[in-house]
């Protein structure tokens, strides 16, 4: 921590600070991708196609003049998805479910005695051409120097890191994480942030707190002596370990215990971005969504979850298969931080009628909203469960 007004005497920063080197201040950069010669219609159209594939944004690839596809494949949030959705349903009903075909908003997979379409569709859109760009430089950037195939989920409202020395460092710490990992296994990428601790007085025993710990303001409660105000903006995503958790509030509190009226202390911790090992040799996809689009998510997932069930219903009743599955992709910090529960109690059943599955992705989690109990080795699926 730093006092701002006792400069000369700053005590030793957190150790997990020591991962990066400082950078208080970065924005989002560009940096110069592969360049893609002009060829013709065609080469636009087969240019469009691998997009699609890649789930690259082709209006911003063919503005830039730039190749969608890298030496390093690029995965669709769409592509990560569908494995992680087929590797709950296999592990959750002792089925062996594999891709059998791409269909434009999804897949159907077999497994022999039956078919499942599934639709998948993201509960935000992201249309933010500066976010995509540099959500493209640093996909590359973290594949170059990663073997194998990885997710990177975004915390909602994060900035993606971008400049030096943040950008090497995060690309190392990734590799270093990701490497360890075996398949479908997350861990987190750490990213170094900083929580402003100011005491405004002497009385009462309060800490009032925004951002990423204002969940857990009450359990500061009769452990600080003063009243506080805690800044944790820059915080979007904890550790799943509790005795992180623990550890933070004890450092934020024995901070307090050394602070005057009117004095402001920084406390470094860290943002954790979760990854996690896919199947296949080579690949990186970032699932997120630019902090704009995150920022008051309750009335847009509730209206783009409707719409996507009035159009992806039909489309899906209307496939001769066994089964059928709705698979919404959420930018959600933590699972259990989802809207998407909240939002289907208040929709007329009728709109997702027919349908034996509706599961949220989130932090490289799969959530049901919808699940059949059972699904039978023989053609007929089960009807929709509450």
């Amino acid at each position: 921590m730093h006092w701002q007004n006792q400069a000369a005497n700053r005590p030793p920063k957190y150790p997990t600070a020591g991962l990066f080197r400082r950078h208080r201040h970065c924005t989002l950069g560009r940096e110069a991708l592969p360049l893609l010669r002009e060829e013709g219609p065609a080469a636009t159209s087969s240019r469009r196609y691998n997009a699609y594939v890649a789930g690259v944004d082709t209006r911003l690839m063919e503005r830039e003049r730039l190749s969608p596809l890298s030496s390093h494949s690029a995965m669709s949030e769409a592509t990560v998805v569908l494995e992680l959705f087929l590797d709950w349903l296999n592990s959750g009903y002792s089925r062996h479910f594999r891709l059998a075909e791409r269909t434009e908003g999804g897949a159907i997979a077999e497994d022999g005695t039956s078919r499942i379409a599934i639709e998948v569709r993201p509960l935000i859109e992201v249309d933010d051409q500066a976010w995509l760009a540099a959500r493209e430089v640093l996909r590359q950037r973290l594949g170059e120097e990663t073997p194998g195939a990885y997710a990177l989920w975004v915390p909602a409202g994060a900035q993606l890191p971008a400049g030096e020395p943040l950008l090497s460092d995060f690309a190392a710490h990734f590799r270093e994480a990701a490497v360890r990992l075996g398949p479908h296994e997350r861990s987190h990428v750490p990213l170094p942030v900083t929580l402003l601790l100011r005491k405004n007085s002497d009385q009462g025993n309060v800490v009032s707190v925004s951002g990423g710990l204002n969940m857990h303001w009450a359990r500061f409660t009769d452990l600080v002596r003063g009243t506080y105000d805690l800044d944790s903006t820059r915080l979007h995503r904890l550790p799943e370990s509790e005795e992180h958790l623990e550890g933070l509030i004890q450092r934020i509190v024995e901070t307090s215990k050394q602070m005057s009226a009117g004095q402001v202390a920084e406390i470094e911790t860290i943002d954790a971005w979760t990854v996690q090992r896919l199947d296949g040799e080579a690949g990186v996809a970032i699932i997120g969504a630019p902090p704009t689009a995150t920022a008051d998510m309750g009335l847009a997932v509730r209206r783009n979850f409707r719409r996507i069930l009035v159009e992806a219903g039909p489309a899906l009743r209307e496939t001769n298969v066994e089964f059928r599955a709705l698979i919404v992709i959420g930018y959600y910090a933590r699972m259990e931080q989802e809207g998407a529960t909240t939002a289907m109690r208040g929709y007329d059943p009728a709109l997702y009628a027919g349908l034996d599955f509706i599961c949220l992705a989130a932090d490289g989690l799969v959530k049901p909203l919808i699940q059949p109990a059972a699904i039978p080795q023989t053609p007929g699926g089960s009807g929709p469960q509450p």
